[in-house]
């Protein structure tokens, strides 16, 4: 513009010392770039394309060699890939990251490889049970729910609760790797939206099976008579249990025909939609890593106390959540969901 008006080059140089002071340009660069507009006009400012450094490493070739790899085993490591590849480790590294934009990630433990059939009937039951609960939100208070699980006289610490912040200059800690204890007990539990109703400790030595189970629940049915006396009145109470054998057979269905006993329906392998599975055990046994008790007593007695202690509002959120899992159950197909 400077040029075009006919300004000379001190003229320009005393401008841009007024608007810019000391970051003003020096008289050589003026004089420069004075020549340079002076012999082009439509001289531009910014800087004209051009293609840049041509790439070395992250070619065609080199991408499919990387994808041939990959696509030969899933599980290789980087290093691996880039032999194959005949490329360097960063250059594999960026390929995948890059340009196929793949992630390496570990497989998640589900508790099996469903059939369709079996993801088809973990859709139809919690379709089913989805829907008595929006018919009436009343049928969770009459449900009472129930599991077994073992418990330990030592758990372990995972190695993600031992995590600690360290100071850059500090070292790693260690520990040494522990293992849980041979000694432990199995623990039956049975609750409400209202809280723990029945809670007993299998002996030494004692297996669960159907005579046993049905021992327990004629004991559980006196806890609800004491302890839930509406719903005994009412005799419209429904007991939900997992598809175990001693659950399940021909002897239980016969019980529960004689008390005249109806049962919350339960898709087969679905621990994600029992509430003692996703909340009861998970929460009780975070609670007792890296305790060593002293005797089983002693570990019995702290089950208890962690029970005893917990509001009613949790156990209320629990049956809230399994409603809430039946509808991400049939979201999901019938498979296994992210909690």
């Amino acid at each position: 513009m400077c040029v075009r008006l006919g300004m000379s080059q001190i003229q320009i140089h005393r401008q841009l010392e007024c608007a810019y002071g000391g970051a003003a340009l020096s008289k050589p660069q003026i004089r420069m770039w004075f020549h340079r507009f002076q012999n082009d006009p439509n001289r531009s400012c910014s800087d004209e394309p051009h293609r840049g450094r041509p790439r070395s490493a992250r070619t065609p070739a080199a991408i499919n060699s990387v994808q041939a790899a990959v696509q030969q085993d899933r599980r290789k490591s980087i290093k691996d890939i880039a032999n194959e590849a005949g490329t360097s480790w960063s250059t594999a590294q960026r390929i995948l990251k890059k340009e196929l934009h793949l992630r390496h990630l570990a497989p998640k433990f589900i508790p099996k490889i469903l059939t369709q059939a079996q993801k088809d009937e973990r859709v139809r039951i919690c379709r089913a049970n989805l829907q008595k609960v929006q018919l009436d939100a009343r049928i969770l208070d009459w449900i009472i729910t129930m599991d077994e699980s073992w418990v330990f006289k030592f758990d372990p610490n995972t190695k993600q609760v031992d995590m600690q912040w360290i100071d850059p200059q500090g070292t790693c800690p260690t520990k040494a790797l522990r293992v849980r204890s041979t000694n432990k007990c199995m623990l039956c539990l049975f609750f409400d939206v209202k809280g723990m109703i029945f809670m007993e400790f299998l002996d030494r030595g004692e297996c669960l099976n159907s005579d046993l189970y049905i021992a327990i629940l004629r004991r559980v049915r006196e806890a609800i008579r004491r302890k839930r006396p509406q719903l005994w009145r009412d005799q419209n109470f429904l007991i939900h249990q997992d598809n175990a054998p001693c659950h399940v057979s021909i002897q239980m269905a016969e019980y529960f025909h004689s008390v005249d006993q109806d049962l919350w329906p339960h898709p087969p392998y679905s621990p994600d939609l029992a509430p003692c599975d996703f909340w009861a055990f998970p929460a009780l046994k975070k609670q007792l890593r890296g305790i060593h008790f002293e005797d089983l007593d002693d570990l019995q007695d702290m089950v208890r106390c962690h029970f005893r202690e917990l509001p009613q509002e949790v156990y209320q959120d629990a049956f809230n959540t399994m409603a809430l899992r039946y509808g991400r159950c049939i979201q999901a197909g019938g498979e296994y969901f992210e909690a």
